[in-house]
């Protein structure tokens, strides 16, 4: 089966079953060696599927014409994690990313960047509140670090401004 996507080509189907008209449950192997295990439609990844990269990541929910969308959990193999909404093959909505050392960030997403409200803490305790863009804290918010010191204000690319 050839296809315009150039990690596609040459499919190799080591089994499906039919689920409905034009929808297909499959186990797919790609010649890079990732997996693809889950709904087809039209020769695409279509509905709830679960992908495995080669390198050790995963991407476990929904997709729409081969692309992540909808709800799903992105587990990287260095320990990251995200869980949440995706368009268009993207993190975009509410969503949680929890890193390997600690950290976590809790709120909306655009383009697969932290934009819109949300909450990022550090391991220590320390979190800031507030408005985020393009993984900035931008806009209104506050920091609250765990001995008891709050900053907070108008924030520009990480800085407070007043």
């Amino acid at each position: 089966m050839k296809s315009d996507d150039t990690n596609r080509i040459d499919l190799s189907f080591i089994g499906k079953e039919e689920l409905k008209k034009n929808e297909t449950k499959t186990i797919t192997s790609y010649p890079n060696g990732d997996r693809y295990e889950g709904s087809i439609k039209d020769g695409k990844k279509h509905g709830h599927g679960t992908y495995y990269f080669n390198n050790g990541d995963k991407y476990v929910g929904e997709w729409n014409l081969d692309k992540m969308d909808g709800q799903g959990k992105f587990m990287w193999s260095v320990g990251n994690r995200y869980e949440g909404s995706y368009k268009d093959g993207k993190m975009h909505g509410y969503g949680v990313f929890s890193f390997v050392n600690g950290e976590k960030y809790v709120g909306e997403w655009a383009d697969n960047m932290r934009n819109g409200h949300g909450t990022y803490s550090w391991s220590n305790g320390d979190y800031y509140e507030g408005d985020h863009k393009d993984n900035a804290f931008h806009g209104r918010g506050k920091h609250v670090l765990t001995d008891g010191d709050v900053r907070k204000g108008h924030w520009k690319n990480n800085l407070l401004m007043d």
